[in-house]
């Protein structure tokens, strides 16, 4: 009996986390959308350029910023695949997070010591 109870929360459990996905309207997907992607943008002058004066915590927190924004477009666009652009969006993210995976991974890292999410 113990186990058929343990094994109805366990249930109940994963389809909440399931059912949890916030469906957007596409408004509120273009706005997050915008914010993510300008969140990208400004690491680019710490994470991109050739010419750059960042301390170490600087291009570690940009880093982390972007690696965490391509992680939200990556979650909006799989939660929200009916809306315009989502389906490109999440290629997008998907394609930039496994490179990046991929590069740290052949450096010998992951992301998770670097970027821990709140």
């Amino acid at each position: 009996m113990k186990l058929y109870i343990k094994f109805h929360i366990i249930m109940i459990s994963c389809f909440a986390s399931f059912v949890h996905a916030e469906q957007l309207s596409q408004e509120k997907y273009d706005a997050l959308l915008n914010q993510y992607m300008q969140i990208i943008q400004n690491t680019k002058v710490v994470l991109d350029s050739e010419d750059t004066s960042s301390t170490f915590a600087e291009q570690n927190k940009a880093f982390c910023e972007r690696i965490n924004a391509y992680q939200d477009i990556k979650k909006i666009s799989e939660e929200n695949k009916q809306l315009e652009n989502a389906s490109h969006m999440l290629l997008a993210a998907n394609y930039y997070l496994e490179r990046q995976s991929k590069s740290l991974e052949l450096g010998g890292f992951s992301d998770s010591p670097f970027c821990k999410r709140k």
